[in-house]
């Protein structure tokens, strides 16, 4: 389902996980194309055509593609919205860095989130709103 990481980073899910970074000649790769038990970063979450690099840039978002497959965003929510994470569906904003109040980390499965153009603002932290199935 979701993954709530109640306290420690990101490194540490990445390595709890045995995730590697995205090699140089695997950047600018569909996430859907990548070997599975890898990480990159994207200013276009779009699922999994969602193009994956290197380094996180300012205000990006971590992908990760875990060892079976599955792909999921790593990001930060409120505390409301962790919650929300946990009962269903429902809309919930996801940061890409810890940002006011939201400072839960979570990994949400792409199957997870419904499919939208809705992109993450360019202000204010830069929230993805994204719908939950």
């Amino acid at each position: 389902m979701m993954e709530t990481i109640e306290a420690g980073s990101a490194e540490a899910l990445r390595a709890g996980r045995g995730l590697r970074q995205l090699n140089k000649d695997e950047e600018g790769s569909r996430v859907a194309d990548l070997a599975a038990g890898v990480y990159g970063f994207t200013w276009s979450p779009a699922f999994e055509s969602t193009p994956l690099f290197a380094k996180k840039s300012f205000r990006n978002f971590e992908f990760h593609k875990l060892s079976g497959g599955g792909i999921e965003l790593v990001g930060y929510v409120t505390a409301d919205d962790a919650t929300r994470l946990k009962s269903g569906a429902g809309q919930i904003e996801v940061y890409p860095d810890p940002w006011e109040q939201a400072k839960q980390l979570v990994s949400v499965p792409l199957d997870r989130i419904v499919p939208s153009k809705r992109v993450p603002a360019r202000e204010n932290g830069c929230p993805w709103l994204v719908e939950l199935r």
